[in-house]
């Protein structure tokens, strides 16, 4: 499913990334002009997963090594703590691991399309402005 999204995705970035429609309308003193731009993108994961980025205990292999003990200890013995200074990874990644681990090399992160309308009525002195932006990601 991922690889006939991508083609889908990257056949729909080439048809063109930035579309804009138009609309001008009067009636009687009251002019209406709308614009709307329609937006197209993707990206795709270029590198392989950088475990030193990845939190330890999400790391392959790694994931019950502070199972037994939390890697702690009240004794004083520094042996369960060193254990995880040891391992593989990093301390802090596990804030931000997702996007890291939910993405293989050549996947698709992110599928967008956006739609941005704007819309002005002008009568005399008077003014009024609506703008409105919407997306989709297939992706996310």
């Amino acid at each position: 499913m991922r690889q006939g999204c991508s083609l889908l995705t990257a056949m729909a970035c080439l048809a063109g990334s930035q579309t804009a429609y138009g609309l001008d309308y009067e009636w009687g003193d009251i002019v209406l002009n709308g614009n709307t731009f329609i937006t197209v993108g993707a990206g795709v994961r270029m590198e392989d997963r950088d475990d030193d980025l990845v939190y330890k205990l999400n790391i392959e292999g790694q994931e019950d090594l502070c199972q037994a003990d939390d890697c702690l200890s009240l004794s004083g013995d520094t042996a369960p703590n060193q254990r995880l200074v040891n391992a593989r990874g990093d301390f802090s990644a596990h804030l931000f691991d997702n996007g890291n681990l939910n993405y293989d090399k050549g996947d698709l992160y992110t599928a967008l399309v956006k739609v941005n309308t704007d819309w002005t009525a002008t009568w005399g002195k008077w003014l009024a402005k609506i703008n409105v932006v919407g997306f989709i990601d297939e992706i996310n």
